[in-house]
């Protein structure tokens, strides 16, 4: 009974923030996380079984159904419940790909679908700092214990990948009744998977990563909630960056979530230093990207950011490069998905012994000679190629475009590290229009495409990292390496402090910049408004 006294003092919290969202915003949103699927990626329907209606009698804690399989109840998940009242649905979650545990009578079987319950309650608190009316909707899984402990607790996909691993989770808005001066406030609570002491060490030692993990979850809540307009009823949210541009969604979330069940083992035995949490999945979903992308190009040929059929396009595979491919996980994912590519490198790394022989056949060491003088005959060098590829390539991203054109070959890049043609990025070179060192540096890399000869999109891939901005293009360059040399070569050694920053690339790397700009002149307006009338007063 998970609004038993006793058991809701056994959630921990992880996260807490301040809000200016109005309740009705908390219930809209949690209405949408009950009733629909879009939160979660790796499900593919979303059905509610039963819902129903709890009421609490005034001279007793015992808890009522009041009514069952109210039709109603599915629109009232997005309205704040009444005082002493509960609404408890049960909601069947269908997975695209099937979990290993889950199902059978001990949870040890397979499963495509799961039971989950969720309750919503509204109910007055006493705290420290005075009363609060709290808002809560609490969800857990029903499924045996076995499923849930030991080495198969991870195997429980039916929540989202980044959520931490619990027994429950619920969200919380804490609304003050006496203390004017302080604000609302959102919580993420967790119910640790058991109560055995094995496990709360574990649950322990994990917290760190638990609680970064919860603030990111609790921000979006946030960002949600605080973006509901109480007057009109509906919410006035749309989307920061740009994703998806060249293909649908739907393409990356089922090649994802493919990807994710063949090859998520190596996040147990990953042998590098870096965060398999991180890098496994990160690496993952690039490769999910490229191979959606060159499936969809196959079926579809893309002009002026319009996809137009093209029955004649019938190539199966695409040959890659991979620039700087540092351990090679991804050159590993490609060619195991029968992509016919290498990956090339200028130092060995132990993990490529790990692979299997083809990948190991795919990987060489290489040294690209980084020199105007230089690049044409490196790009010779790799003239098979269709694609070249750029993953957080460090000093060679300047490069990737440059070798792209002059080897006539389609390109993704996705930049990390600050580098220049000749040395690591000295910002004082780049005109400041007020975005973040990293957004600077992209709308460099924007100028070596354009220099090159590039049609190109610019995307925000879905990968858990902040660096994820690509630039991927789908045509050859219209220039040669003699008709871009002058322009790279200014590129390399002017400054460009004064260069003409178009609005339409600023926009591009960072959609939400027109936002903010709006709020500052609503700001400035505001302003000169009270200025104004106060010099009318006087």
């Amino acid at each position: 009974d998970p609004i038993d006294t006793d058991i809701g003092a056994r959630f921990l919290e992880l996260a807490t923030l301040e809000t200016d969202a109005d309740p009705l915003g908390f219930w809209y949103t949690i209405g949408s996380r009950t009733c629909k699927k879009h939160w979660n990626e790796t499900l593919w329907k979303v059905e509610i079984e039963q819902a129903a209606l709890l009421s609490q009698a005034a001279d007793s804690d015992q808890w009522l159904v009041a009514t069952e399989t109210d039709p109603d109840l599915e629109k009232l998940a997005s309205s704040m419940p009444e005082p002493r009242s509960a609404r408890v649905y049960l909601r069947r979650l269908y997975r695209r790909t099937a979990s290993p545990v889950g199902g059978g009578e001990d949870g040890m079987q397979p499963s495509l679908n799961c039971l989950e319950w969720t309750i919503h309650r509204t109910f007055r608190k006493e705290y420290s700092w005075g009363p609060a009316l709290v808002h809560e909707a609490t969800w857990g899984l029903l499924v045996p214990e076995s499923a849930r402990v030991d080495k198969h607790k991870r195997a429980l996909t039916y929540w989202p990948f980044h959520y931490p691993k619990a027994r429950m989770y619920k969200f919380q808005m804490r609304e003050p009744l006496e203390n004017g001066s302080r604000k609302r406030e959102l919580s993420y609570l967790v119910m640790p998977l058991s109560a055995a002491d094995n496990e709360q060490r574990d649950f322990a030692s994990k917290r760190p990563y638990l609680e970064k993990a919860g603030l990111k979850i609790l921000k979006g809540l946030k960002s949600w909630s605080e973006r509901f307009n109480v007057e009109t009823l509906a919410s006035t949210y749309t989307k920061r960056v740009n994703h998806d541009i060249i293909y649908p969604q739907e393409r990356f979330r089922k090649k994802y979530n493919e990807l994710r069940v063949k090859y998520e083992f190596w996040a147990d035995q990953w042998p590098e230093s870096t965060d398999p949490q991180k890098y496994v999945f990160e690496e993952m979903g690039i490769a999910a990207y490229l191979i959606a992308l060159w499936e969809y190009e196959n079926e579809n040929k893309v002009e002026n950011g319009e996809s137009v059929s093209d029955s004649g396009s019938t190539k199966k595979q695409k040959k890659f490069v991979d620039l700087g491919c540092g351990n090679g996980f991804l050159v590993y994912l490609l060619v195991s998905e029968g992509y016919d590519g290498i990956g090339i490198d200028l130092q060995k790394r132990k993990i490529w012994e790990i692979y299997p022989q083809a990948t190991q056949d795919a990987i060489q060491l290489y040294k690209v000679e980084l020199a105007f003088d230089a690049i044409q005959e490196t790009s010779r060098s790799l003239e098979d190629f269709e694609w070249i590829i750029g993953n957080h390539s460090d000093e060679l991203t300047p490069w990737i475009p440059v070798i792209a054109m002059t080897n006539r070959a389609k390109m993704f890049l996705l930049p990390c590290c600050f580098w220049d043609f000749e040395q690591r990025m000295s910002f004082g070179r780049l005109p400041e229009f007020g975005d973040g060192r990293y957004r600077r540096y992209m709308w460099y890399i924007a100028m070596i495409v354009e220099a090159c000869g590039f049609t190109y999109f610019i995307d925000n891939l879905r990968i858990p990292s902040t660096k994820c901005i690509a630039f991927i293009c789908l045509q050859q360059s219209s220039k040669n390496y003699d008709e871009a040399r002058d322009a790279l070569v200014a590129l390399s050694r002017e400054m460009l402090g004064r260069a003409v920053v178009r609005d339409d690339l600023v926009l591009k790397l960072n959609p939400e910049l027109q936002e903010m700009r709006d709020n500052k002149m609503k700001l400035t307006n505001q302003k000169r408004a009270t200025n104004q009338s106060s010099s009318d007063q006087d």
